[in-house]
C-alpha cells in the first residue's frame, strides 16, 4: 500500500561561512527557512538581529548562524567551542535541546552543571 501522507519538505538555503569577513569563505551551511517564519512571530521589537542556529562544519568547527529580519539576510560566522556553548546557554531553556547534537559540549555543560551543584 503506498504511503498517501507526505512529509512536508524543509526549506533550506544555502550561505557563506567566513572566519572573518576580509578572507574568502572557508564553507557552506544549510539555513533551515522554516525557522524563519517562527522567529518572525516571536521578534523581540528590541533586536535587529538573531542567532538563529548553531552548527558545525566538517572539519570540527562552530558556526552561527545569525538572522536580520530588516534585510532577510543571514550570516554565518565561524565560533570557538566556548562561545558555541555560551551561546546555546544564553539561548533560553527551550534551546537546550541543541546540546544533544554536539555532545563534546553537553560533557562540559554536564560538568559545569555537576560542579554547581557540590
Amino acid at each position: 500500500m503506498e504511503n498517501l501522507i507526505e512529509t512536508p519538505k524543509k526549506q533550506t538555503k544555502k550561505i557563506f561561512v567566513y572566519d572573518e569577513l576580509d578572507n574568502p569563505p572557508i564553507g557552506v551551511v544549510d539555513v533551515n527557512l522554516d525557522l524563519v517564519d517562527d522567529m518572525d512571530k516571536n521578534w523581540d521589537k528590541d533586536e535587529y538581529y538573531m542567532i538563529m542556529d548553531i552548527t558545525r562544519l566538517e572539519d570540527g568547527r562552530y558556526v552561527e548562524i545569525t538572522y536580520y529580519q530588516a534585510n532577510g539576510s543571514f550570516e554565518a560566522t565561524v565560533i570557538s567551542e566556548k562561545d558555541a556553548l555560551l551561546t546555546i546557554l544564553d539561548c533560553k531553556k527551550e534551546y537546550l535541546f541543541q546540546l544533544e547534537k554536539f555532545q563534546d559540549l553537553k560533557k562540559i555543560y554536564d560538568k559545569l552543571v555537576f560542579e554547581m551543584k557540590e
